[in-house]
């Protein structure tokens, strides 16, 4: 497990990256993630990011291009995924259900898994 430093704008609600040994790679999520991320104002996936290490780089190379061809307001990685945390925590999205499906289909347009080049 990995720190979710590939999709930044998703790490609030998504703050875990798994990295197989073969080098596929896919965000960790589930409603319970996001409940937990939005009822701790964002401060639980903060705490992770800060204590889980970065992916390798050849992880984080296949999911910056990637990111980079998507065009989703919600997809990139214009700040880092702690900027994210507070800029989310300061604008009260914790509260907001709708951005929180908004950042759901987000994901939901990502491959569900990538795999190295």
């Amino acid at each position: 497990m990995y720190k979710n430093n590939v999709c930044s704008s998703l790490a609030p609600y998504m703050p875990v990256l798994c990295v197989e040994k073969n080098g596929q790679s896919w965000l960790a999520v589930n409603d319970y993630t996001i409940a937990f991320s939005r009822q701790s104002l964002f401060k639980k996936a903060e705490h992770i990011l800060q204590k889980l290490p970065e992916p390798p780089k050849a992880v984080q190379h296949n999911w910056l291009t990637m990111v980079e061809q998507q065009t989703n307001i919600h997809i990139n990685n214009q700040v880092t995924a702690e900027e994210y945390c507070h800029k989310y925590r300061r604008a009260g999205l914790y509260n907001d259900e709708n951005f929180r499906n908004e950042i759901v289909k987000a994901f939901m347009l990502l491959p569900k898994v990538i795999s190295p080049r």
